[in-house]
């Protein structure tokens, strides 16, 4: 009996430290966040936009196909994106969405960095009608891709990096964003251990855009409120996925060029998934 009363705090006490001992570990662990992209590879992915409406609602479903043309012995990556099969909700009523096909191609390096990017075809044309360029495309784009870039450091969970991203359209407004992104910790997702990635990002906007025909101009002055989660797998370095809220609140004023205007309120909140398939 005697012998028994020994054991039960000699196993609590190697419990307890073995507990503490995987508690110390998990905290201490870090990682690097890289694209660890080969040539050839190639990764499917099914993209959503859900802006939900009481008067209006849009849905987008399209096939995002990522592939690896090279990659250079510095790790530059050629990388073309193409969607395919895209379909367009507009209040119940289905029709193809217009990008189906179209392909847009960047370099970047392991941490996401856009070194340069082009769009063709039709694409080019959609890019070019929104002031984002023709043989160039705005890197915040890839962004919304679920490309990030990526510090030079190692993360702890709850470590944090931010980055700046810039756009200038073509009548010289531009547009300022600083996104916050925390490594929040580590899950399993789809069959991958998974850094999971907060993003947060609230850019005041002011942008306005001239139409001569019409003889009148449009002004409007808002907040864009961008938050969500990446799930990526550090080990493969590839995104699994990708999930954001795009929250815009903000007010419109058509000017005439007599100088009468019209001003209305402007609230949508958009709902985007992309995945891993």
């Amino acid at each position: 009996m005697q012998k028994r009363k020994m054991e039960v705090p000699c196993l609590l006490g190697f419990a307890l430290a073995f507990w503490f001992l995987m508690a110390g570990t998990a905290l201490a662990q870090e990682v690097t966040l890289r694209y660890g992209h080969s040539a050839g590879t190639t990764l499917n992915y099914h993209l959503t936009l859900d802006t939900p409406g009481l008067q209006a609602s849009k849905k987008v479903d399209v096939d995002v196909i990522r592939e690896v043309a090279s990659v250079t012995a510095e790790g530059v990556m050629e990388v073309s994106t193409t969607f395919q099969n895209g379909i367009m909700v507009v209040n119940g009523i289905s029709s193809p969405l217009p990008v189906s096909g179209k392909i847009l191609t960047a370099l970047l390096n392991r941490r996401g960095e856009i070194q340069s990017t082009a769009s063709t075809g039709a694409l080019a044309d959609l890019f070019a009608r929104a002031g984002l360029g023709t043989s160039s495309v705005s890197p915040d784009v890839f962004r919304s891709l679920g490309i990030l870039e990526f510090p030079q450091d190692p993360l702890s969970p709850g470590e944090g990096w931010s980055v700046e991203k810039n756009h200038t359209f073509p009548n010289g407004d531009s547009l300022n964003v600083t996104y916050a992104y925390t490594l929040t910790g580590f899950v399993s997702y789809g069959g991958y251990e998974c850094a999971r990635i907060s993003i947060d990002s609230q850019p005041q906007f002011s942008l306005y855009q001239d139409f001569p025909t019409l003889r009148r101009g449009l002004q409007v002055n808002g907040q864009l409120r961008i938050s969500g989660i990446l799930l990526f797998a550090h080990n493969e370095g590839r995104i699994v996925k990708l999930e954001e809220t795009l929250e815009t609140d903000a007010v419109s004023m058509m000017i005439a060029y007599d100088g009468m205007a019209d001003i209305a309120p402007i609230y949508q909140k958009t709902f985007v998934t992309l995945e891993l398939q």
